[in-house]
């Protein structure tokens, strides 16, 4: 069973610390976004990442959870900071809301270890996803600490990386992000 985070606990997705260890705009900016970039927040959670993209992007930003309480909080900061370009979407019922091939950059942060199926489950993601669009996964890494998931449910650099190429992505970027997260960026 995978490892799935309780948004009761959203007050730990933007600390103090957490900025310092995974600055969003700077790691934006090592991953490749690009102004024009239209882009996919999936597991957006409290909006971390998303509020970043939709200050530097002029494109669409999809901001997808399977909590509603997530949602709301991204609703809440896209009013308060009258950002246009932030779209919601619930991944439980409203996924149809994103076109075929219409995503530059999708970004997915400390998510695919929550995922059974993670075959299946990026390879339904990748359809939104244009022709030469990057997927940015964010994770952690596989060794045992007191930060994020229990070690059983990490996925580690390697094996990720083997599962973008086995469906049909070429990994360009894999980095170290800080002592308990990696990065891969991949081209479709």
């Amino acid at each position: 069973m995978a490892h799935r985070f309780n948004p009761k606990h959203k007050s730990k997705l933007d600390t103090k610390e957490r900025r310092r260890d995974l600055p969003p705009n700077k790691v934006l900016e090592k991953l490749g976004l690009k102004k024009n970039d239209t882009v996919a927040d999936i597991g957006c959670g409290i909006g971390y990442f998303t509020i970043p993209m939709a200050k530097v992007v002029t494109g669409e930003v999809y901001a997808v959870d399977i909590a509603q309480e997530m949602l709301d909080e991204v609703a809440a900061k896209k009013e308060e900071l009258e950002l246009n370009n932030i779209k919601l979407i619930n991944s439980n019922n409203d996924l149809d809301n994103i076109a075929q091939q219409t995503v530059d950059f999708m970004l997915m942060s400390n998510l695919v270890h929550e995922v059974e199926d993670k075959k299946e489950f990026l390879k339904n993601y990748l359809t939104k996803v244009k022709v030469g669009g990057r997927l940015a996964i964010i994770d952690f890494k596989k060794i045992d600490s007191e930060v994020g998931p229990p070690l059983k449910t990490k996925v580690s650099k390697a094996d990720l990386y083997k599962l973008l190429e086995e469906i049909g992505l070429t990994p360009k970027l894999v980095t170290s992000l800080n002592s308990e997260q990696y990065a891969i960026l991949a081209k479709k």
